[in-house]
């Protein structure tokens, strides 16, 4: 075979439906707003994916466009995060942490469309809402849309709910962006950076090489899926057909522990503050059943 017939460009799209045809059963755990236990599995999780990506389109989001996400680690963020890399849409985390003007500065800079905020997170974006130039959209991640003030605000299940699921993915231009990510605690504003198809594939196989999981792995992500996209663990752990845990809003120490404990987490990452909560936590409970875990990763 010629070797040009080989050639096939570096998309996300191939990672994914790899992974979910062959670990359907496969588990993805989400701690929710209100500290309740949400469970999907792979094959599960493909069907929301497809309805949302189905119900971009109806938002007038096609390739190119860009939505924002202003949201804790949880599973419809993971939702969105494969929606947009699958469809060419361009996926916009915005920092929680940021200042309100900074905030408001990277979503005109970035021009979101349409922006998917965590219920208990609605608060701090409601003041600037009249600010934000290209924002048409929002929806609140959950089932009820009732208590923001947000124009028009629809709630993520309903928007998904009557969808048809997307059928095959988009052949991309495997240079093209999938998400941007924007700096933070520089001087003068915050810098974009665009994260293409090529650049994060390559990024996952490379880190699956530097730090291996399996398919009996259970990945932990605490560093921010708003913060350069996790370092890439969602992407890498679907790859391989890992088990994912998101912690949601609770990044306490004792949050962490528990869910590392009764979860059977093999593998997290996060910050050195993060790491710290769960010492101090260890230390004052020392019977706590640390067997499981096999590695971390630690930037900062």
């Amino acid at each position: 075979m010629p070797p040009h017939m080989m050639d096939f460009p570096l998309l996300l799209s191939t990672l994914y439906d790899h992974s979910t045809r062959i670990y359907p059963n496969q588990e993805i755990v989400s701690v929710e707003a209100d500290g309740s236990i949400w469970r999907n599995t792979y094959a599960e999780t493909d069907a929301r994916v497809r309805k949302l990506a189905s119900a971009l389109q109806s938002l007038g989001l096609g390739q190119g466009d860009v939505l924002g996400t202003f949201a804790w680690n949880n599973q419809r963020h993971h939702e969105l995060y494969w929606a947009t890399a699958n469809t060419g849409v361009i996926c916009h985390t915005l920092n929680i942490r940021l200042f309100p003007d900074q905030l408001e500065y990277i979503i005109n800079h970035g021009q979101d469309q349409v922006i998917f905020i965590d219920p208990n997170l609605a608060p701090a974006l409601e003041p600037m809402a009249d600010k934000l130039s290209d924002v048409r959209q929002w929806v609140i991640m959950g089932s009820d849309a009732s208590a923001t003030s947000l124009p028009g605000a629809i709630s993520y299940e309903d928007l998904i709910a009557d969808q048809e699921p997307f059928g095959e993915w988009p052949t991309l231009d495997e240079r093209s962006p999938h998400m941007y990510c924007y700096t933070s605690g520089t001087t003068g504003n915050p810098k974009g950076v665009a994260y293409t198809q090529r650049s994060t594939y390559l990024h996952t196989l490379s880190g699956l090489i530097m730090k291996p999981m399996m398919p009996t792995d259970n990945m932990l992500p605490v560093v921010p899926m708003f913060h350069a996209a996790a370092w890439g663990y969602p992407f890498m752990a679907v790859t391989v057909g890992a088990k994912l845990t998101y912690p949601g809003p609770d990044l306490s120490g004792e949050g962490i522990v528990n869910l590392l404990v009764n979860e059977h987490v093999t593998f997290s990452a996060g910050v050195p503050t993060v790491w710290l909560g769960i010492q101090q936590h260890l230390e004052a409970n020392p019977e706590t059943d640390r067997s499981q875990t096999r590695g971390q990763d630690v930037h900062g």
